[in-house]
């Protein structure tokens, strides 16, 4: 494939292919928009401060720190061996400790703070 054949639209696949040759655009990532926080049942179990930190020293402007919303009583649970969702119990605790996370890296990089829902 020549360089000139790259924005042919016949094919996807040769494109991905010649990504390396591709010329470099700049550009850079300022906003993380889905970290889970250390109450994350399967995550790294990494503290939030310390991601949170970690996105600072990396330039990023913004980061979204989200868990999955408890699953309703009764609903099936996922196809995984390995829980997805926030226990209730761990619901105002994670907000307590996001929430004053945010408050207290004011300044330095915004810090959005939600839930991801698996079910509607």
């Amino acid at each position: 494939m020549k360089s000139s054949d790259v924005n042919d639209n016949r094919s996807f696949l040769p494109l991905f292919r010649n990504c390396a040759k591709l010329p470099r655009m700049p550009f850079r990532f300022d906003w993380d928009g889905h970290v889970h926080s250390g109450f994350c049942p399967h995550g790294s179990g990494e503290p939030t401060r310390a991601r949170i930190k970690r996105a600072i020293e990396l330039g990023f402007r913004r980061i979204s720190i989200i868990e999955h919303y408890p699953l309703p009583p009764g609903f099936p649970p996922p196809p995984t061996s390995l829980p997805v969702d926030l226990p209730v119990e761990d619901v105002e605790p994670y907000l307590d400790e996001t929430l004053a996370l945010r408050d207290e890296f004011a300044g330095q990089i915004d810090v959005l703070v939600g839930f991801e829902w698996d079910f509607l």
